[in-house]
């Protein structure tokens, strides 16, 4: 149910952290899912800074709080290339990033999605994700 409102982008190219981020939100803006669309990328840059979302085996995930959302969007963006000027704490280039916005006003489902994905998000889990031959086939992993 946290993912009924995510988008699924394979074959992502982007040659830093803040270029990887801009994109997304930009599609969030293009599919109507954000009102805001500076305002949210500032948000998550700013928390970017306080700690790095890029967590282990190439997985980033940045996300915010924000009042131009309703509830929760996201997106899972495979860069199969990585992402040159973005690592994860143990050093190793980021390839999967999945942003997430939620709204100020409702009850974050944040820990539970955190939860969901490290734990889909296993050795197999990410081979399939970046062997994915299309948005489809990315979803269905996430919501098999």
């Amino acid at each position: 149910r946290y993912l009924n409102n995510f988008l699924w982008l394979r074959n992502e190219d982007a040659e830093s952290k803040e270029e990887a981020i801009r994109r997304i939100v930009r599609i969030f803006s293009e599919k109507n899912l954000l009102q805001d669309t500076d305002t949210a990328v500032d948000l998550i840059l700013k928390r970017e800074t306080s700690m790095s979302s890029g967590i282990e085996h190439g997985i980033a995930i940045p996300h915010a709080r924000t009042d131009f959302v309703e509830g929760l969007i996201g997106a899972v963006a495979v860069f199969p290339d990585g992402i040159p000027e973005y690592e994860t704490l143990a050093h190793s280039k980021v390839r999967i990033v999945i942003v997430s916005l939620t709204s100020r006003s409702t009850h974050s489902p944040q820990i539970r999605l955190l939860s969901f994905i490290s734990q889909l998000l296993n050795e197999e889990g990410r081979k399939r994700l970046l062997d994915a031959k299309s948005e489809e086939e990315m979803r269905k992993i996430f919501l098999s």
